[in-house]
């Protein structure tokens, strides 16, 4: 199941925060459209950005941000999620910045229930001494060595050992942190329930952009994050302690259906 149409594109936001500065533009049949004008249109983007990016810093805890994610393995070495056609080696999601929590677990049925958490050094001996495949039993993460100009920059993998011999599935929970909106379909990787919040967050901004200087919209943004605190802690089901095993706790999130990546690379959430 896909976001709800209600969700906000940021086409969408383009044009509600044109409105408030007054510089949004109209089609052939009369329906609002973004600003036409460069600049015009530079401004909004601007805004909606900034917006964008007071909503996430405005609470360090959002439990949207540790998303439930999973790996299918492939022997071949062929899918996106492998990263240079090695089956050994697997794109983490984009906005992971290192912090994992926990590790990865097996889905019911495995042959194994969990890949034992190792040091990224062991991975490259394990691999030195012996090429064998089979059920992924060791693993660790590290950044993609990259050259600037690559779309790898910034992204990290998971390396394991042996080599993959099925397409097994695993699951993990990972911090992850938002991208710039660019495109006119990029959605907020929050998900719906806070587009309205993350909006208000953005009206706030252009009106300091506009009136240089706060007033009703920043009181508005005030009261709906407010509003999104609580329904962030409402929502989330939590967890004290660990799960065994070494494991931290962890708090299980709101989730969408699925991260896509800068490059396509998508990651189902569970």
């Amino acid at each position: 199941m896909s976001e709800p149409t209600l969700a906000l594109t940021f086409r969408d936001f383009q044009i509600r925060v044109a409105e408030y500065l007054g510089v949004n533009a109209v089609d052939a049949s009369g329906l609002a459209v973004p600003p036409t004008n460069a600049h015009d249109l530079d401004v909004v983007k601007r805004a909606c950005n900034a917006g964008w990016r007071r909503f996430f810093n405005s609470n360090p805890k959002w439990h949207w941000l540790t998303p439930t994610f999973t790996i299918t393995f492939d022997p071949d070495g062929e899918t996106s999620e492998c990263v240079g056609g090695e089956a050994w080696r697997y794109h983490m999601p984009d906005g992971f910045y290192g912090s994992l929590i926990g590790w990865f677990t097996y889905a019911q049925g495995e042959s194994r229930v969990r890949i034992e958490r190792v040091p990224e050094v062991r991975i490259r001996e394990l691999r030195a001494g012996s090429d064998a495949s089979g059920t992924p039993s060791a693993g660790a993460i590290r950044p993609i060595p990259s050259k600037i100009g690559d779309e790898s920059v910034g992204r990290w993998e998971l390396v394991v050992w042996p080599t993959p011999s099925s397409s097994s599935v695993i699951t993990g929970v990972a911090r992850l942190y938002p991208n710039k909106l660019i495109e006119d379909g990029d959605r907020l990787n929050c998900g719906f329930i806070f587009d309205e919040a993350a909006l208000a967050a953005m009206l706030a901004e252009a009106e300091r952009t506009k009136e240089d200087s706060t007033g009703e919209q920043e009181a508005h943004w005030a009261q709906a994050l407010v509003r999104a605190v609580a329904i962030d802690q409402q929502g989330t089901p939590r967890r004290l302690g660990g799960y065994g095993g070494g494991d931290t706790g962890y708090v299980r999130t709101y989730s969408v259906d699925a991260y896509i990546n800068r490059d396509g690379t998508t990651h189902p959430t569970s």
